[in-house]
């Protein structure tokens, strides 16, 4: 749930030139139109999808192709192919998956010696290839278009990862207000809502904070990381009723050493949520 690791300005093969300016004037408008109600974004979609024609906003290519299932008609199918789903066995607890193992899935030995403050951790993806690619343009480039479909796929894939019940609320991670001035907006938000769109879970954005600015956690080790975000969150006493004796879905774009889930989750905990669970649309591979 930290930052994302430092990647090449385009991990993805150079689009030529025509392609990729015309992305990216159709990727600047369909994000915009994403900003607006749903009634308008309907019909200002459809009003851009007849003007311009539809390139995949991760690798900028006009391939003729249908829209991937799943895609939003944003993402092409080659692409989505290219999401590589993380598979068991992995970690019961943090999600952490057993590289090159073939089994059951088990508790780390790190969990084991440090059991951490959430129930589960999941994530769906691998942070490579296409999926790297779109999760630093959503991120970093403001193609926040790409939340719809990123959290219809989180969305999708939930049932098969994570219980929920009615107490279940979505709480995304929280950015500091400078860093969420610097770019705008809160990817975790943005991924929740999309969530919370496609399986009517509510959402609850406010209910936890984060209290003070924290370094960027790429390059810190394990130790470092944990020191970094200890403390950083709270739940504010007049929001405390919005988690209190819920089953809170923590939510987020990337996890990597789980120092930043961990953090919240225990925020959460002392703020009287009955579980948490962590759940993001990718984490590198080991």
């Amino acid at each position: 749930m930290e930052g994302a690791p430092a990647v090449p300005d385009d991990p993805l093969p150079p689009a030529p030139d025509l392609a990729r300016s015309g992305a990216r004037t159709w990727a600047v408008l369909r994000s915009a139109a994403a900003a607006v109600g749903s009634g308008t974004r309907l019909v200002v979609t459809a009003f851009l999808d007849l003007l311009f024609p539809s390139p995949c906003l991760v690798c900028d290519r006009y391939t003729g192709e249908p829209p991937g299932e799943g895609g939003g008609g944003i993402v092409c199918g080659g692409c989505l192919a290219g999401f590589r789903r993380i598979t068991e066995p992995w970690c019961l607890a943090c999600g952490e998956p057993f590289a090159g193992e073939k089994g059951v899935s088990h508790i780390c030995g790190a969990c084991e010696r440090r059991p951490p403050p959430f129930h589960r951790a999941r994530s769906l993806f691998a942070y490579e290839g296409p999926v790297l690619a779109a999760v630093h343009r959503f991120k970093y480039r403001r193609l926040t278009a790409l939340a719809e479909p990123l959290g219809r796929l989180m969305a999708d894939a939930l049932p098969t990862l994570l219980e929920t019940d009615p107490t279940t609320v979505l709480v995304p991670v929280p950015l500091h207000r400078r860093r969420l001035r610097q770019r705008t907006f809160n990817q975790a938000l943005l991924l929740a809502r999309a969530i919370s769109h496609r399986l009517k879970l509510p959402v609850e954005y406010r209910a936890l904070a984060r209290t003070r600015w924290t370094r960027p956690q790429v390059g810190l080790s394990l130790p470092e990381r944990r020191s970094n975000v200890q403390g950083a969150f709270t739940v504010p006493p007049h929001r405390r009723q919005r988690v209190e004796g819920r089953h809170v879905l923590l939510i987020d774009d990337l996890s990597t050493s789980g120092s930043t889930g961990s953090a919240c989750a225990a925020a959460l905990v002392a703020g009287g949520a009955r579980q948490v669970d962590c759940f993001t649309l990718a984490r590198p591979r080991r």
